[in-house]
């Protein structure tokens, strides 16, 4: 029951160790997880605030299992994802901590790239010229979002030099134009990178999660 997901309601509570309080400030529809099984009548959940997650002990005859819309990001560049997938390894092995979305996902070079949910960018990457396999992701974005209660970070990869249209520290709207597609950095032909990371990260493979899942 780890992963299960709840809507809190206004007058639900929770238990401190100095008080019983209300949880007055969390929206009727915002996403809870469930982080522990009940004890003594109480549920142990985790939650996002404007000031970051919060967790809590709420009595769980106050909870409702209903599961809140959840947020579909909109597709950066290209028509589909790569069948078979490249996520978390390539088919012809290694690990790959992102997927890749080419000309066989319906995306050509210089086409706009699209934030693929609204957050802040918080490292740009925009002087590699072309193919160099020193400089790694090439020209990228790195976007702070939180999607569905949790916050990740997005890197968009390999953008044509010249092309980046935001810089550190601009906050982006879904759907924004950031930058287009590019042969930048470490690459092998035009394509987009698209990888999403957990925070905090550390380089390991349990950090990155799946792109599909997000759309």
């Amino acid at each position: 029951m780890s992963n299960l997901r709840w809507a809190l309601r206004d007058a639900d509570t929770y238990s401190t160790s100095q008080a019983t309080k209300k949880i007055g400030s969390i929206d009727a529809t915002e996403e809870v997880e469930y982080l522990n099984q009940k004890v003594n009548g109480y549920a142990y959940i985790e939650y996002s605030t404007s000031n970051g997650r919060k967790k809590a002990w709420v009595y769980a005859n106050n909870l409702t299992a209903t599961k809140p819309p959840r947020e579909i990001g909109i597709m950066p560049v290209g028509t589909k994802f790569r069948s078979p997938t490249d996520f978390p390894n390539y088919q012809s092995g290694g690990f790959h901590g992102g997927t890749d979305i080419a000309s066989d996902e319906g995306a050509a070079e210089g086409d706009p790239i699209k934030a693929s949910f609204a957050g802040k960018v918080v490292d740009v990457v925009t002087s590699v010229k072309g193919v160099d396999h020193s400089k790694g992701f090439g020209n990228y974005v790195k976007i702070k979002s939180l999607i569905n209660g949790k916050n990740y970070y997005t890197y968009y990869c390999h953008m044509l030099y010249g092309s980046v249209k935001v810089s550190k520290g601009n906050t982006v709207s879904k759907g924004q134009v950031i930058g287009k597609m590019g042969n930048t950095g470490h690459s092998y032909g035009a394509h987009l990178h698209l990888e999403y990371r957990v925070m905090p990260y550390s380089p390991r493979a349990s950090h990155v999660v799946d792109p599909r899942k997000f759309y």
